[in-house]
């Protein structure tokens, strides 16, 4: 068998290097969207917001894409929805076509192929081929289409069986850091507050419980967000977000991770950590809500809301924090938290400083969270 597979193998790689090499630029029309994103969509499920990383892997041979999406509560799912997807972009030579893989936490997987942009060079449409754990005769389209450097829209259609294409889902991102479009095209209307810092803390202690538990006893971190503004279009539509932060990415730092004993029975164990413990991290902050179209009143109005909502989370999946024994293991989830703000205040410049019990994983769990916006010191 070994045989046989090295023979194998000789034949691939020799009929690899007979075929003439693509050019270099074979993934030209896509370099535009590596990067980190964020925007706003709406459709069936709901509205939206979400976070999207496209980068290059494997030596380059494929482009691998990350979505994350949070969908508002509504009549029909009161408790909202938190979407994931993975894909992976390749290239067939033999169809010269590009070939995209979505692997859904829902357990779907979707095959599109796209034979490259359109005329315009701004438009890619994906149709799907297979798609796994759906009934058969599904079929699915996902539209991306640039708006300008910072920007781009994508729809995602389906169909039942033997009927037309429909809109499931819409939205725009915009490139982290960048300027959405709404406020280049609009920038009188567009109101934008002075430049904050803002800092997070998270201090949190939990007792030994002799249940069998890997739990933490104490964790403490703070995270910085040295570049934070505050942006308001009144003209933009509501259910897509006429509130905006505009943030990079946040670096934290751990002063305290602390573990506690593990037992069953009458046996106790001090756990010990199974990967290196990180110092630092990375954190991001959004807008997770404001007041949505179906009131009126914020709809109509051309005047900030009083109060948003933010949400704030740990990006520390690049190097999980994993700790055991012999009774298990387990692993530091990341942390979320949606907290409330004066955002009419914050397009001021006003400072905010505020503190909230933390909702922990067990009702032992104690802890508190404190957050502080702080006018940013002027550059000189």
């Amino acid at each position: 068998m070994i045989v046989i597979a090295a023979a194998a193998l000789t034949v691939l790689l020799s009929w690899a290097v007979q075929q003439p090499k693509e050019p270099q630029d074979v993934w030209k029309p896509f370099q535009f969207f590596v990067g980190q994103w964020e925007g706003t969509g709406e459709g069936k499920p709901g509205v939206s917001r979400g976070k999207q990383e496209f980068s290059f892997v494997l030596g380059g041979q494929y482009m691998q894409v990350r979505n994350e999406s949070r969908f508002d509560p509504q009549e029909k799912n009161p408790k909202g929805e938190r979407h994931e997807d993975w894909g992976f972009f390749s290239y067939d030579r033999l169809r010269k076509a590009y070939v995209f893989r979505q692997f859904h936490v829902e357990g779907f997987v979707n095959q599109y192929v796209c034979t490259g942009p359109a005329g315009d060079g701004k438009t890619f449409v994906f149709l799907s081929e297979a798609i796994e754990n759906m009934p058969p005769g599904f079929k699915a389209r996902l539209t991306y289409r640039i708006l300008d450097d910072n920007s781009f829209e994508q729809t995602f259609d389906l169909a039942l069986a033997g009927q037309d294409m429909e809109c499931y889902a819409k939205g725009v991102m915009t490139r982290k850091g960048g300027t959405r479009p709404a406020a280049r095209e609009r920038k009188k209307s567009v109101r934008i507050s002075p430049n904050y810092e803002i800092h997070l803390a998270l201090e949190m202690a939990s007792p030994f419980v002799p249940d069998g538990r890997q739990g933490l006893a104490e964790i403490s971190f703070k995270v910085l967000f040295p570049s934070v503004t505050f942006e308001f279009d009144p003209e933009d539509d509501p259910l897509l977000g006429r509130c905006q932060v505009n943030s990079d990415k946040g670096r934290g730092s751990f002063s305290k991770l602390v573990l506690n004993d593990v037992q069953k029975g009458e046996e106790r164990l001090q756990p010990r950590f199974l990967s290196a413990r990180p110092r630092e991290f990375s954190a991001g902050l959004a807008i997770e809500s404001e007041p949505m179209a179906e009131d009126e009143a914020a709809a109509r109005s051309g005047t900030p809301p009083d109060k948003v909502r933010l949400s704030f989370w740990t990006e520390w999946e690049a190097t999980p924090i994993r700790w055991g024994s012999e009774f298990g293991s387990a692993n530091l989830p990341d942390f979320k938290v949606v907290f409330e703000v004066p955002f009419r205040d914050l397009l001021q410049g006003k400072p905010l400083a505020t503190t909230f019990p933390h909702d922990g994983r067990y009702p032992e769990d104690k802890g508190i969270w404190k957050i502080e916006a702080r006018p940013a010191p002027k550059k000189k």
